[in-house]
């Protein structure tokens, strides 16, 4: 949340390109092994990051679904498999 700047133009995300990577990395590391499971991926971020996260994630990983918390039916139950971290 730190990371995005708000302009006149718009917002948009101000990470380092090795921070990136090293999210994306992360990220495609977490979606492979639920592939591998045979389980779809999803992503679950605050409110604030989803957009954000869902932006900087489409381009190397086209498709995966990228919610937040509010979009969640409050009966759902989650279960955590990974963490995407820097």
């Amino acid at each position: 949340m730190d990371s995005v700047q708000k302009t006149e133009q718009g917002s948009y995300l101000t990470l380092e390109p090795g921070m990136i990577n090293s999210i994306l990395n992360n990220l495609s590391r977490q979606v492979q092994k639920l592939v591998q499971l045979g389980q779809q991926p999803i992503v679950l971020a605050s409110p604030f990051v989803r957009l954000y996260f869902r932006r900087l994630s489409e381009q190397s990983i086209p498709g995966l679904i990228v919610l937040s918390y509010n979009e969640l039916d409050p009966g759902v139950e989650v279960q955590s498999i990974g963490t995407v971290s820097v």
